[in-house]
């Protein structure tokens, strides 16, 4: 038996080891690159840069792209408050104008109950004052009619017809 096949075998066990192992740092080492490229492509992307031209859309300039919004800036955000302050003061004047509407119209709802209430008794009043004048008329009218009455059975029915109030009539032919 020789032994250079067995060196010979390894020589070749060591080269490929060696190739292998080059192989794998060539690979280690793109790997480190990609990682380090990656990260440095995070660090400067606009998702962590927070550029917020990203979240413009293209349907139109007030409009944005909702997981890509990274919120507003300080000028944006002065511009939003005032807006706000704005339509705050806005809202609280139309309050406040509809509270003074109703409050009016409270008042004249109430001015208008106060007279309907006042005429309501002014009218009852008068139709009690009418009522007494009409039984005061009808009680007047009842002892008129009453003493008309004696008047007529004392004074004018009083004389029965005699003999000769009948012979008056039916005396001449025709």
């Amino acid at each position: 038996m020789y032994s250079v096949p067995h060196v010979h075998g390894f020589r070749l066990h060591k080269l490929k080891a060696a190739e292998k192992k080059q192989l794998e740092d060539i690979i280690k080492e793109q790997e480190e690159a990609d990682n380090t490229a990656e990260m440095y492509n995070h660090l400067t992307s606009d998702m962590l840069t927070e550029n917020p031209d990203v979240a413009k859309s293209a349907l139109g300039t007030n409009r944005a792209i909702g997981y890509m919004y990274k919120g507003m800036n300080q000028e944006q955000l002065k511009k939003f408050h005032e807006a706000q302050k704005e339509q705050m003061i806005a809202a609280k004047a139309k309050r406040d104008e509809e509270a003074k509407t109703e409050a009016e119209w409270q008042a004249l709802s109430n001015s208008i109950q106060r007279e309907v209430a006042s005429l309501d008794l002014e009218d009852k009043r008068k139709r009690r004052e009418l009522a007494r004048q009409l039984m005061e008329e009808n009680q007047l009218l009842a002892l008129q009619q009453k003493e008309k009455e004696k008047y007529m059975r004392e004074v004018v029915n009083n004389n029965a017809p005699t003999e000769e109030y009948y012979a008056q009539f039916n005396t001449t032919t025709r």
